[in-house]
C-alpha cells in the first residue's frame, strides 16, 4: 500500500513537472513572439519606406526625361539604367525603364542623350538584346513608312504654290495692260491665295525635314546599339523590313542569318561586318563603303550594290538573282562559288580584273562585258530583271550619274 502511494506521488510529480515545462516553453515562445512581432513590424516599415523612396526616385527620374533642359534629360537617361537590374529577380522597374528609354528616342534630338539612352539599354539581359533591337527597328520603320506620304504632301504643296505663282505673274501682266478694277480685285484674291499656299508649302517642307532628322537620329541609335552589344554577344536572325540605316557607321558588327527586305543601307560606312547566311531582298547599299565585310552563303535578290566600295568583300557561296554592281569598285572582292551572276550585272564596274571569280564566269565576263551598251543594259533592266520600279529608278539614277 505504501508502495502504491509512493508511485502515485511520483507520477503526480512527473505530471506537474511536465506542465511546468510546457508552461516554460509557452512562456519562452510568447517572449520570442513579443520580440519578433515588433522586429517584423520594423522590417516591414523599413521596406515600405524604402520602396516609397524608390518609387519617388523613379518618378523623379522619369519626369526629367521630358525636361526642356538637355542636361536634365541626359542625367535621367543615365540614371534610368540603375533601374534595369539583371538576374533571377529583375528589378521592379526593369521593363518600364526599358520602355521609357525606347519611347524617348522618337522625339529626342540631342546626341549626348542618345548615347546615354543606348548606354542604359545595354544593361538589359544579353538574351534580350535582340528584343531591344527589334523595338528600335520598329521605331525606325515607323519613320520610314511616314516618309513617302509626307514627301508627297510636300511635293504637292510645292506644285500648288508654283502653279499659283505662275498664274499670278500672268494675271499681273493682264492687269497692267487692262487696268481694270475687276482684274485688280481678282489679282488681290490670287495674291492672298498665293500667300496661303506659300505658308502651306513651308509647313509641309518643315514637316518633311523634321521627319528626316528624327529618322536619322533613330538610325544612329540602332547602329550605335548594335555596334556596342554584338561584339560580345552576336545577335542572329534579326529582321530588317522597310528599315533605313543610311548615313550610319556599322563597324565589326555581326548580323549573320538576318532577314533584310525592302531596306536601305546607303551612304554608310560598313566595315568588317558579317551578313553571312542572310536573306536579302529588294534592298540597296548604294554609295556605301563595305570594305572587308562578308556576305558569304547569302541569298540576295532584286538588290543594288551600285556605286559601292566592295574592296575585300567576301561573297563566296552566295546565290544572286537580279543583283547589280553598276559603278562599284570590286577590288579584291571574292565571288568564287557564287550562283546566278550575269556579266551584265557588272556593267561599268571598276577594277573588275582585281576581283576573284570562278574560271567559267571569268571567261564569260571577258567575252561579254565590253560588248554591253547602255541601250542593252537599260533594256535588260526594264524587261528582263525583276527589280521593283523604285529599284529600277535608283539604278537608272546611278547610270545617269556615271555618264557625267
Amino acid at each position: 500500500m505504501a508502495n502504491d502511494n509512493a508511485n502515485n506521488t511520483a507520477k503526480s510529480n512527473v505530471k506537474y513537472a511536465s506542465v511546468l515545462d510546457v508552461l516554460k516553453v509557452v512562456g519562452a515562445i510568447g517572449g520570442a513572439i513579443g520580440v519578433f512581432l515588433p522586429l517584423m513590424t520594423l522590417v516591414l516599415n523599413y521596406r515600405t519606406s524604402t520602396q516609397q523612396k524608390m518609387d519617388e526616385n523613379f518618378r523623379s527620374v522619369v519626369e526629367k526625361m521630358s525636361s526642356e533642359k538637355n542636361e536634365e534629360r541626359l542625367s535621367s537617361a543615365a540614371s534610368m539604367g540603375t533601374f534595369i537590374k539583371k538576374g533571377i529577380f529583375k528589378g521592379k522597374y526593369y521593363d518600364e525603364a526599358v520602355d521609357i528609354l525606347l519611347n524617348r528616342l522618337p522625339i529626342e534630338l540631342d546626341y549626348n542623350v542618345l548615347n546615354a539612352i543606348v548606354g542604359s539599354l545595354e544593361k538589359v539581359e544579353k538574351e534580350e538584346y535582340g528584343k531591344v533591337v527589334g523595338k528600335l527597328l520598329a521605331i525606325e520603320r515607323s519613320f520610314f513608312n511616314q516618309e513617302y506620304p509626307l514627301k508627297q504632301r510636300f511635293e504637292n504643296a510645292r506644285k500648288a504654290f508654283d502653279n499659283t505663282e505662275a498664274a499670278l505673274k500672268e494675271m499681273e501682266g493682264q492687269v497692267e495692260e487692262s487696268r481694270s478694277d475687276v482684274e485688280k480685285a481678282k489679282l488681290d484674291l490670287l495674291k492672298e491665295e498665293s500667300s496661303r499656299k506659300w505658308k502651306t508649302y513651308q509647313k509641309r517642307e518643315e514637316e518633311f525635314k523634321e521627319l528626316d532628322v528624327h529618322k536619322q537620329f533613330v538610325s544612329d541609335a540602332v547602329s550605335t546599339f548594335l555596334g556596342r552589344v554584338t561584339k560580345s554577344f552576336p545577335i542572329e536572325n534579326l529582321n530588317f523590313f522597310r528599315n533605313s540605316l543610311n548615313n550610319v557607321a556599322i563597324v565589326e558588327i555581326n548580323l549573320v542569318h538576318s532577314d533584310i527586305e525592302k531596306s536601305a543601307f546607303s551612304k554608310s560606312s560598313i566595315f568588317h561586318t558579317k551578313f553571312d547566311g542572310s536573306k536579302i531582298h529588294d534592298t540597296v547599299f548604294t554609295f556605301s563603303d563595305l570594305t572587308k565585310s562578308s556576305f558569304a552563303d547569302c541569298a540576295v535578290t532584286s538588290s543594288l550594290f551600285d556605286q559601292t566600295i566592295l574592296k575585300g568583300v567576301d561573297f563566296s557561296g552566295t546565290e544572286f538573282k537580279d543583283v547589280f554592281f553598276t559603278g562599284s569598285d570590286v577590288t579584291d572582292a571574292n565571288f568564287k562559288g557564287t550562283k546566278g551572276l550575269k556579266p551584265i550585272c557588272f556593267y561599268k564596274v571598276k577594277n573588275i580584273d582585281k576581283a576573284a571569280f570562278d574560271e567559267g564566269f571569268k571567261q564569260a565576263l571577258g567575252e561579254q562585258l565590253n560588248k554591253i551598251t547602255e541601250d542593252t543594259f537599260v533594256n535588260y533592266v526594264n524587261h528582263e530583271s525583276e527589280l521593283s520600279s523604285q529599284r529600277k529608278k535608283d539604278l537608272f539614277n546611278t547610270l545617269e550619274e556615271l555618264s557625267f
